[in-house]
């Protein structure tokens, strides 16, 4: 009776174990994934802010590229607070978002570099640069292009008018916004390998359809 006792004992304790491991693993899924999606949260929101805050300016370009991404925008009194300067004005910049990949083992990073130039003139006054969340494995832009045959076609944003557009991953027009900017980030969790995509199609409130050349 010893021994039936003994060995039902370590049945129900093994049960019990595997229990307690699935519900601890399932729960560390569920907060991997969860983080995952707060830090893309994070990066998109960020990128989208500043896009709907871009300026058509002729003499700061908006460069784009499938990892970088640079544009006119105004920035309000959190970019200032390194100076002691915590007014809430808005300032001229030039932001720039990279990714670059990891070297071996290492992870990639995503920055965000920002410029405040001066009123009076095109001179730097102010700089600094942001770094995002190392969950990140990967980001990547694409920009709106109109299937149009029209090559002299320009849609301003604040027109009715509904075109097709395709995505492609640089823009060609740098003296004018995109209409549309599509942001895909891959993270990834280095502790479970768990992964997550998300991607956003941002819509630019200054941006203009262009015609693609060719």
């Amino acid at each position: 009776e010893l021994m039936v006792a003994l060995g039902l004992s370590a049945v129900i304790l093994s049960a019990v174990y595997s229990l307690m491991y699935s519900s601890v693993k399932g729960w560390k899924l569920i907060r991997d994934r969860s983080d995952l999606y707060q830090a893309g949260r994070i990066v998109l929101d960020r990128i989208e802010d500043d896009l709907q805050n871009s300026l058509p300016l002729r003499l700061v370009p908006f460069e784009g590229e499938d990892t970088t991404l640079s544009f006119p925008a105004t920035i309000y009194g959190a970019d200032n607070s390194n100076s002691g300067d915590n007014s809430e004005c808005p300032r001229v910049a030039r932001i720039s978002y990279k990714w670059e990949n990891g070297k071996l083992n290492e992870a990639g990073k995503l920055s965000r570099k920002w410029k405040i130039f001066s009123a009076e003139s095109s001179d730097i006054v102010r700089q600094g640069d942001d770094l995002f969340p190392a969950q990140i494995k990967s980001v990547s832009f694409s920009y709106a292009y109109p299937l149009n045959s029209d090559k002299s076609f320009v849609r301003s944003s604040t027109s009715s008018a509904s075109f097709s557009t395709e995505w492609k991953d640089k823009w060609d027009y740098p003296r004018e916004i995109p209409m549309g900017v599509r942001v895909q980030v891959i993270l990834k969790s280095y502790e479970t390998s768990e992964e997550l995509t998300l991607q956003k199609t941002i819509e630019v409130l200054h941006g203009r359809l262009v015609p693609q050349e060719g």
